[in-house]
């Protein structure tokens, strides 16, 4: 058995590991199979190109006896301070337990040393489990010798997915109230939410916009019998987890999410699309007013160059522009139990 790092003529090669990969464990990637398969050859050419220049990502290829028998990738995060994500990580079924997923680690965990990189993190998804046998083993520093510089990369494990508990306005007779559940790693924080869209009673905490809202009473309820924390506008933070309230209207507040460099917002009860969601990753916004409000708050998101715009707490004619197919100017309509990754 043998890694190596791809070859830029290997896009094809690089398309059939990757395809076997999503076809074998869907519920270890974000990316769904039918998505990829439609990628055109250009896509892929682009990604061995890059794979095998290794400036801004590398990939390797794990072999045995001339098959490839799985793949990772490196990403190098730009505007981080020497930061890594390992990505796209798979070993075929049929070698596991053999060492492969080691040694595809360690190519990536040298590549980020080389590069004088302080942390690696390896992204897990939904069903992809970090406590399995792999992540059980040592992994936690990785020695790198630099010309000029010496130092050790820390390497950990990083799950982080934001998930929609409900998109409703608080009064809808079709949907749950608008609620989001944010985890990383073993952190649980939610956000609003009420009957049918509470957090899990596992949350380390539950903050609200309005302390005040037709909804608290009974978020309150839900608390006591729960025996979760008591919902409040308050900040959280937890290493480079870091959640800020803001002020969007009144006596009412939003929440920005910070995790290391990348940045999300949760203001669904906000008639404007705040300035502070400028340039974020993924923002939930308000979608209760008028369809010319609505249709406002996207363009706005896509002025302020909001990377992914979500409306949630959808009134009735955001209600009526979804069943009737039409999507906003820029942007989605949320759904409800969809995870997004930050």
């Amino acid at each position: 058995m043998r890694v190596r790092r791809v070859r830029k003529d290997e896009a094809e090669r690089l398309r059939q590991i990757r395809l076997s990969a999503l076809a074998e464990a869907p519920y270890a990637f974000d990316s769904p199979l039918g998505d990829e398969r439609a990628l055109p050859a250009a896509v892929w050419e682009r990604r061995a190109a890059a794979g095998a220049a290794g400036e801004t990502a590398i990939t390797f290829f794990a072999e045995d006896q001339g098959d490839c028998i799985g793949l990772v990738t490196g990403l190098w995060e730009v505007e981080g301070p020497g930061r890594v994500l390992i990505v796209s990580m798979w070993v075929a079924p049929r070698t596991r337990g053999r060492g492969a997923g080691r040694r595809l680690l360690d190519a990536v965990v040298g590549w980020a040393g080389e590069r004088g990189a302080r942390q690696v993190d390896l992204w897990v998804t939904e069903g992809n489990d970090p406590e399995g046998a792999l992540s059980r083993r040592p992994l936690a520093r990785c020695e790198h010798q630099n010309p000029g510089r010496t130092g050790q990369t820390e390497v950990s494990w990083s799950v982080s997915r934001l998930i929609l508990l409900g998109i409703g306005t608080t009064e809808s007779p079709r949907f749950a109230p608008y609620g989001l559940l944010l985890e990383y790693g073993h952190i649980r924080v939610g956000f609003d939410g009420g009957p049918g869209s509470e957090p899990s009673e596992n949350v380390h905490a539950w903050l609200v916009g309005d302390d005040r809202s037709a909804l608290h009473g009974e978020r309150l309820r839900i608390a006591r019998e729960t025996g979760m924390p008591e919902p409040a506008v308050a900040p959280y933070d937890h290493g480079p987890l870091k959640v800020t309230p803001l002020p969007v209207a009144g006596d009412r507040h939003g929440y920005q999410i910070k995790i290391g460099h990348h940045l999300a917002a949760w203001a669904p009860e906000c008639a404007a699309l705040p300035a502070w969601a400028e340039g974020e990753d993924l923002v939930f916004a308000d979608g209760s007013s008028d369809w010319p409000a609505t249709q406002e708050i996207a363009r706005t998101a896509k002025r302020l160059r909001v990377q992914r715009l979500v409306l949630v707490n959808l009134g009735a004619p955001a209600l009526a522009a979804l069943d009737a197919g039409e999507p906003p100017p820029y942007g989605e309509w949320g759904e409800e139990g969809r995870r997004y990754r930050l």
